[in-house]
Order: C-alpha cells, then sequence, then structure tokens
C-alpha cells in the first residue's frame, strides 16, 4: 500500500492551493526525475549514452513480449473483444483521432538524423538505421495493440494504463465475469476486475501459476512503462541540443548551446539546459494537452520533409547552376571579358533584390559570365551545397528573370543549357507553391471530415486539391542523388503529406491554438534575435 501510494503521488501530487487558488494543481514530479536521470546521463559521454539507451530497450522490449506472450498463452486473447461492438468502434474519424495522438512516440526516428555526425559511414548506415527501427517498432506497436484489445472488452480497458488492466482483468475474472462487471458498474464507477485489493483467482479453468503470471504481470508492467517512456525521453534528449548546437554555431541561439565540452565531446551546457526545461514542462503541463501538441508538432515537421522532398526534387541546387553556366561558357571569352582575377578584385554587391553577391558594374545585368559565375560561387557562401532552401526562391527567380534567356559566350552565340538550368526554367517557384497549396487543402479536407462540414465545402476542398496533386505530378524532376534518395517521388511524399493532414485535421482545435502560439514565439525570437545574429548571414553581406 505504501508503494501505491507513492508511485501515486509521483505522477498526480497536488500542490497547494495557494499557487492556483480554490483549485489543486496537479503535477507529475516522477516526469522530471525521469527526465533529470537521462539528462545526467547524456552528459557523461555518447558512448555511455548508446549503452544506456541499449539496455532500456532490451528492457522496453522484454516487456512487450511479455504481454504478447502471456496474452496469447494463457488463452486470455478473444475473437469476441476484437470484433464487438466493431473493430472500429470510433470510426475512421477515431482511428485518426487515436493515430494522431499517439504520434509522439515515433519522435525519436527524425533525431536520430541529428547524430549523423557521429556516424560511421552515416550515407549508408543512417538510413538502414531509421527505416530499419521504424519498420520494427510498427511490427512491435501493431502486434502488442492487437493482443492488448483482444484481452479486454474495450470499455475494461479505460483511457489510462491499458496494458495493465488487460492483465489485471484478465487475472482477477473470466470473461463472462469481465461482462458482468460492465453491466453491474458500481456507483463509484469503479470495475471489480480492476482492482488490486478485491482481486482473487477466477472460479474457471484458470491455473494458480496463470493467475499468479497474470497479477504479478501487470506490476512489473506498471514498472515497465516507465522504462518505455524512458527510450523515447532519452532519444529526443540527445537529439534536441544536437539541434540547438548546430543553430547555435550559425548565431541563430544562444552561443551557450554552442559550447562542446573536450573531455566528452558532448554540449554539456546545451543539455543540461534541454533538459531542466524539459523537466519544468512534463512535471507542470497536462499530459494530454502536451502529448496532442507534441504529435501535432511532429506531423507538422514530418509534413515539412515531404515537401521538402518534392522541392529538392523538383527544384535544382545552385551550384549546379552555377556550374553548368561556367562550363557552357568557359574559354569563350570575349575580348572585352575581365579575367576572374579583374572580378575578382572588384568590390562586390549584395543585391537585396536577387539575394546573391555579384561583381560590381554588373549588378541586374542582362549578362551572365564564366567570371559571374566564379565569382558568385566564390563570394556567395549562401548558396547551399545540395538544394537547400536559403536563397532558392529569389534567386531562381532572378536566375529566370534576367540571366538565363541571355546566357552567351564571349563571341555572343547563345551557350546550350544544361539539364539544371533547363528544370529552373519549366518548373520554377510552382514546387514550393503548389506543395504549400496541397498542404493546407490536405489539413482543410480533413478537418472538414472530421468535423462534419457542409458536403458542398468539402467536395469543393476535395477537388481544388486534386487539381493541385495533378498540376505538382506533371512538373519536370531532377536526377536522384547518388546516395540514398527517396523512390518514386513525388506520389511516396505526397501521401505522406495526406496521411499526416488527414491526422492533423483531426486534433482538436485548442491543440492547433497551442501550436499557432508556439510557432508564434519562434517566429519573433528568429526576427527579434536569430536573423540579426546568424554568421551565415554576416559573412555572406561581408564578403
Amino acid at each position: 500500500a505504501t508503494f501505491d501510494n507513492i508511485l501515486i503521488w509521483s505522477v498526480n501530487a497536488k500542490l497547494p492551493t495557494m499557487f492556483n487558488g480554490q483549485q489543486p494543481y496537479e503535477c507529475c514530479p516522477l516526469a522530471a526525475v525521469v527526465i533529470l536521470l537521462c539528462t545526467s546521463i547524456l552528459v557523461t559521454g555518447a558512448k555511455e549514452s548508446a549503452r544506456f539507451n541499449t539496455a532500456m530497450t532490451i528492457l522496453n522490449l522484454a516487456v512487450l513480449g511479455f504481454v504478447v506472450v502471456a496474452g496469447w498463452t494463457t488463452g486470455s486473447v478473444r475473437h469476441n473483444n476484437l470484433f464487438t461492438p466493431s473493430f472500429f468502434p470510433e470510426g475512421l474519424d477515431g482511428v485518426a483521432r487515436a493515430a494522431g495522438l499517439v504520434f509522439f512516440s515515433y519522435l525519436g526516428f527524425d533525431m536520430v538524423s541529428c547524430l549523423s555526425e557521429e556516424v560511421i559511414d552515416p550515407e549508408r548506415n543512417m538510413p538502414i538505421g531509421i527505416v530499419g527501427s521504424l519498420v520494427a517498432s510498427t511490427f512491435v506497436y501493431f502486434t502488442v495493440s492487437l493482443t492488448v484489445v483482444g484481452m479486454l472488452p474495450i470499455k475494461l480497458l479505460g483511457d489510462d494504463i491499458p496494458v495493465v488492466n488487460a492483465l489485471l482483468a484478465n487475472a482477477c475474472c473470466t470473461y463472462e465475469e469481465q461482462l458482468e462487471d460492465i453491466d453491474n458498474l458500481d456507483s463509484d464507477h469503479q470495475y471489480q476486475c480492476l482492482s488490486y485489493s478485491s482481486c482473487e483467482p477466477p472460479l474457471g479453468n484458470n491455473s494458480s501459476f496463470t493467475f499468479s503470471l497474470l497479477l504479478v504481470g501487470s506490476r512489473v508492467v506498471s514498472i515497465g512503462a516507465i522504462f518505455g517512456l524512458t527510450t523515447a525521453t532519452f532519444a529526443c534528449l540527445m537529439g534536441q541540443p544536437r539541434i540547438f548546437f548546430s543553430m547555435a554555431q550559425d548565431g541563430l541561439l544562444f552561443k551557450i548551446y554552442g559550447r562542446i565540452n573536450p573531455k566528452t565531446g558532448v554540449p554539456t551546457a546545451g543539455t543540461v539546459l534541454t533538459g531542466i526545461m524539459t523537466a519544468f514542462v512534463a512535471c507542470f503541463i497536462d499530459l494530454e494537452s502536451l502529448a496532442n501538441t507534441i504529435s501535432l508538432g511532429t506531423l507538422q515537421v514530418f509534413s515539412f520533409v515531404n515537401a521538402g522532398v518534392i522541392v529538392l526534387r523538383m527544384t535544382p541546387p545552385l551550384t549546379s547552376i552555377a556550374t553548368e553556366m561556367e562550363d557552357n561558357v568557359d574559354g569563350d571569352r570575349g575580348v572585352n571579358e575581365k579575367s576572374y582575377e579583374e572580378v575578382k578584385a572588384e568590390p562586390n554587391i549584395f543585391d537585396e533584390q536577387s539575394g546573391l553577391l555579384i561583381s560590381s558594374g554588373k549588378r541586374r545585368s542582362s549578362r551572365y559570365s564564366a567570371t559571374d559565375a566564379k565569382s558568385t560561387r566564390r563570394h556567395s557562401h549562401m548558396l547551399p551545397d545540395d538544394g537547400g532552401f536559403v536563397l532558392v526562391e529569389r534567386a531562381s527567380r532572378e536566375f529566370r528573370s534576367s540571366y538565363l534567356s541571355t546566357v552567351v559566350n564571349g563571341d555572343g552565340s547563345t551557350a546550350k543549357s544544361g539539364s539544371h538550368i533547363r528544370l529552373l526554367e519549366q518548373n520554377g517557384n510552382k514546387p514550393y507553391w503548389l506543395t504549400l497549396v496541397i498542404t493546407i487543402l490536405a489539413v482543410l479536407s480533413s478537418m472538414g471530415f472530421s468535423r462534419r462540414w457542409p458536403i458542398w465545402i468539402w467536395i469543393t476542398t476535395l477537388g481544388f486539391l486534386f487539381v493541385s496533386i495533378i498540376a505538382l505530378s506533371r512538373l519536370s524532376k531532377g536526377s536522384p542523388p547518388d546516395t540514398f534518395s527517396c523512390p518514386w517521388v513525388p506520389a511516396v511524399p505526397l501521401l505522406g503529406i495526406l496521411c499526416n493532414s488527414f491526422m492533423m485535421g483531426s486534433m482538436p482545435l485548442s491543440t492547433w491554438s497551442a501550436i499557432s502560439a508556439w510557432l508564434l514565439v519562434g517566429v519573433c525570437f528568429y526576427f527579434s534575435y536569430g536573423i540579426h545574429n546568424s554568421a551565415l548571414r554576416k559573412t555572406t553581406i561581408m564578403s
């Protein structure tokens, strides 16, 4: 009883009423303790953190494996539980809401990409690790969910601890007693089959061994759930300081996040600060609201990634454009054209409209020669190496409107455009706008479906969505990279956007309000601090 009371207090402690008027405020000290313990392990080093994470993962898989084995070997899984009243008791809308709520459990997969600098042969091993772990985790989640839902009627599973309830109810009651317990719910709205104090071996074919296995197993799973949450928490706490570290290196975030401990090779200060802030939020923010906000934020990030794949495949890298222009006119300079050394010695001007550094005397020129390409490639550090998005929009507009139509050789003849130049001429900024429109329309369509909008509004939204998808699919595509690449572009990214949008549209409006406020805070911080301290921006302007 003492242990149960301590456990209940650790997950549902009540602060004095003086902090919240007459209404006690509930918090979760256990969440803060777990996060601080994970943080203390992370600051010891990457190898130590990897060992701890491996141990927690093995323990978590052992607990989940026990649930599956116990459910099927004891005969607790029943066909009636799976299809009564139906396999989708809340309909497809309920499936979408549930999928959106638990989506935060997939946070660790995108965080793994932040550790690419610490991985041997990341171009090969990162995709294998991410995709492999994603497939394995999905299989485990599917197996455990099917087992738990089949072990107990849906009303007895509850919302908070369904795995524990499934084991406890089958230890204390037969299937007939479970159904009777549902019909005879007491005045306190508590099921007798879910009470440890009244639990006794059922009068059936269950042996004492089965009773002990399920009863003790329910307690073990209660403790094992903490370790299950620890693995997801650990992955996020490992990746988030690395994201802050990359941002701090450019000046987008405070410099303290960019400091590395020379002994451990870990951003200690950033890890500690991240752990403290995360512990505070986990302790004092309502779990349901926090889970909804994290799930919606994760869905948005994954949608951005899918949209980014489409944009990168349909928009050429600017460095490739500059290289092709240089190759087209290299060796054919006219007598009036200056040498590279002469251009390099001239002062450069930063064209704010195009976002590019160009040589003086050639600002907004209608001719783009090899010397301009070399100067741009040398001095504009903001040009991405492989299709980044920093200046693509402005640069592509400038290339398309001014330079591409008049690329000439030294003798006045028109140069032959390369594949990247042709791709830019054909697509322009259409991939950006179409992916944005498709994402917005997909979210609105999902909202209309889940909130029962008038049918004409929903059909109109779907019609515009279908037309936008057709228009995007007709755009030209560039060659995929030599390393790991997404297959069947744009079909696969579009399916990802549609699935994510379907789940996002089913999220509560309160969650949308919270995530909008959080995004507003981030945007304000960027324009008030980050953009003014960006080392990349300063270097580009001063080069």
